[in-house]
């Protein structure tokens, strides 16, 4: 089973949203990491599913491989979604953070929020800007996308089923 497509202002107002979120979420804790969090949208139906590092988890293994398989373990048990979300926690060299938000759909539209961090004295996280990157403002992307393996991985497997 499929989830109706949905239009581009729908997918870009869907990473608003998603991006308010995180930013609320950070506001209203003491955040002092992040995890990968997946988050599926099937119509009127929002699932989140966080990624947590599993006992004797191989650290050669990229994320977007992980994210990739993990696509396609879920790929089999739900509809597919009208659009996906990844939000990761990123470290420059200089050793600042920020949350990097990548969104696919199905039909292999993009779109992206890069929410900048600053860490208080006991490390917790405090938000200082947002970025978002629309699709209705020409996004791109010239390599692997978080989201974009995820989705490529469901719909390996959704395929199948």
């Amino acid at each position: 089973m499929t989830s109706k497509p949905i239009s581009d202002a729908e997918f870009d107002r869907h990473l608003e949203t998603y991006a308010q979120v995180i930013e609320r979420t950070l506001a209203d804790k003491n955040e002092d990491t992040w995890l990968t969090t997946v988050v599926l949208i099937c119509q009127e139906n929002v699932d989140l599913l966080g990624l947590v590092p599993g006992k004797g988890a191989r650290k050669d293994t990229s994320l977007y491989d992980v994210l990739f398989e993990y696509g396609r373990e879920i790929g089999g048990t739900r509809p597919v979604p009208s659009c996906v979300f990844v939000s990761v926690l990123c470290e420059r060299e200089d050793g600042t953070d920020f949350i990097l938000v990548s969104g696919s759909t199905p039909d292999g539209r993009l779109n992206a929020a890069r929410l900048e961090l600053t860490r208080n004295r006991r490390r917790h996280f405090k938000l200082t800007q947002t970025h978002l990157y629309k699709l209705n403002d020409g996004m791109k992307s010239e390599g692997r996308t978080h989201s974009g393996e995820f989705v490529r991985g469901f719909l390996e497997t959704s395929k199948l089923s």
